[in-house]
């Protein structure tokens, strides 16, 4: 699998894209795309220059932490949903932001989809539980399609 360490002019074209869906405008580490539409996070201790002499000899893509995938021809990105309260891009997330009560919390856990119209129309809303985010949903217009991963996800009552 080609590995691929973005430079400046890349990683600006996805921080524009992350902007536009959720309001991050700076990410202090390397991205790295490591199949057709996954960016990975790396702040790490190699540098841009030793990344790179590794790669040519083994596989490194799950170096550093999925941020997102590239959607819609790349012109939207799904936020992964491990990296959403990582400090340093919480505290950027401004845009796309739902708030969800108890009971669709539980709904989510369960696997259901949110059976309600969205108010945004951007293509994913981050979806928020008190002071933290909970999960990813896709816009469907007329329900939010649940995107919490299938291993964290229970039976809640």
């Amino acid at each position: 699998m080609k590995v691929e360490i973005l430079d400046n002019t890349k990683k600006k074209k996805i921080l524009s894209i992350l902007d536009q869906d959720y309001g991050i405008e700076n990410i202090p580490m390397l991205l790295i795309k490591t199949s057709k539409d996954k960016i990975r996070a790396y702040s790490g201790d190699l540098s841009r220059e030793e990344l790179n002499d590794i790669a040519k000899n083994m596989h490194i893509e799950l170096i550093g932490t999925q941020l997102c995938t590239l959607v819609d021809n790349d012109q939207h990105v799904r936020l992964n949903f491990d990296v959403m309260n990582l400090p340093v891009l919480k505290a950027q997330i401004s845009k796309n932001i739902l708030e969800i009560n108890e009971k669709q919390k539980i709904d989510l856990l369960n696997g259901k989809n949110l059976e309600m119209p969205s108010p945004f129309k951007s293509p994913f809303l981050v979806l928020k539980l008190e002071n933290d985010f909970f999960g990813i949903a896709k816009n469907r217009d007329s329900f939010l399609q649940n995107y919490l991963p299938k291993e964290k996800r229970m039976k809640v009552n």
